[in-house]
C-alpha cells in the first residue's frame, strides 16, 4: 500500500478490474464484491471504474467519503453535479440525476431494503400531468428517456405519466399488485421508482394501468396487443450534456 501511495500512475497495474454488474433500468454498476477491501485499492479501482465510462472525477474528500460509507455498511451515496453513484442490495450503480436537482438524498438506515418514504427520488406533493401518446410516435420525457407505444391502434385514449400513490397493476391471474411490490420484486432502484414512464388507458374518467416502462404488462395490455418500449438516458449522454452547458421493452 505505501508503494501504491509513492507510485500511484503503478496502481492501476495491481489492482484487478471491478466485477460488472447492471440494474433491470439499465444503470451500469459493479458488484461490492469485487472492491477491494483496503482504502487505497478501493479508490484506485473506483477511478478506473468510472474513467473507463468516460466520467469525470469527483473530489478526492468525495470519493473517500463514499467508501468510508461503504465500509460501514447500508446506504451509501455520491452525488456530483452530473451524475450519481448509489448502493442498491449488492452492487453500486451509476445514474443519471433528475433535471432541476429534483432529486434529494437517500439517507436509508444501514441494513435496510429502502423504503418508499426514503428513496431517493420519492414521490412529488403534486404528481406531473399526464401527457398524450400516439401509438408509433416515439415521446422523450425529461429525466425518464424516450418511449414508444407499439401495437395496433385499440382506440383507446392513452397517456403517459409516472407513478401516483394507489397505482396498481392487473397481472394474468386477475389479481392486481402494488407497484410498491412490483418494484421490489423486480429488483428495481430507489430512484427509478419515481420517474418511471407508465402507460395508463382513460375511460369517463378513470384510468387503467396498462404498462410499466422495462417492468411488466397488463393482461389487458397483452389481449390487446400493447407494449411500452423504454430507451432509458444514458449516464454518459447526459453527463456529457450536463458539462457542456439500445432500448429496453416491457
Amino acid at each position: 500500500l505505501v508503494f501504491l501511495k509513492i507510485y500511484p500512475s503503478l496502481a492501476l497495474l495491481a489492482v484487478p478490474p471491478l466485477a460488472s454488474a447492471c440494474s433491470v433500468t439499465g444503470d451500469p454498476g459493479f458488484t461490492l464484491a469485487s472492491l477491494p477491501q483496503q482504502a487505497p485499492l478501493a479508490a484506485c479501482a473506483l477511478r478506473r471504474w468510472l474513467r473507463e465510462l468516460g466520467l469525470p472525477m469527483p473530489a478526492r474528500a468525495q470519493l473517500a467519503e463514499f467508501l468510508r460509507q461503504l465500509r460501514a455498511g447500508g446506504g451509501a451515496s455520491l452525488h456530483t453535479r452530473a451524475w450519481r453513484l448509489t448502493r442498491y442490495r449488492h452492487a453500486v450503480y451509476v445514474y443519471a440525476p433528475m433535471p432541476e436537482n429534483r432529486e434529494p438524498e437517500n439517507r436509508q438506515p444501514e441494513g435496510r431494503e429502502p423504503a418508499e418514504r426514503h428513496c431517493a427520488n420519492r414521490e412529488p406533493a403534486k404528481p406531473a400531468p399526464a401527457l398524450p401518446v400516439v401509438v408509433g410516435l416515439p415521446l422523450t420525457l425529461p429525466g425518464s428517456g424516450e418511449v414508444l407505444v407499439q401495437g395496433p391502434p385499440a382506440g383507446l385514449e392513452l397517456r403517459l405519466r409516472r407513478r401516483r400513490p394507489g397505482d396498481a397493476l392487473r397481472g394474468a391471474d386477475g389479481h392486481r399488485k402494488t407497484l410498491k411490490k412490483l418494484f421490489q420484486q423486480h429488483a428495481v432502484p430507489p430512484w427509478w421508482r419515481a420517474r418511471l414512464p407508465l402507460l395508463v388507458a382513460v375511460s369517463a374518467g378513470a384510468e387503467e394501468l396498462l404498462c410499466v416502462a422495462g417492468i411488466a404488462r397488463s393482461a389487458s395490455a397483452r389481449a390487446r396487443g400493447l407494449s411500452l418500449r423504454w430507451s432509458p438516458p444514458s449516464v454518459e449522454r447526459t453527463c456529457a450534456g450536463a458539462l457542456g452547458s439500445g432500448p429496453r421493452e416491457d
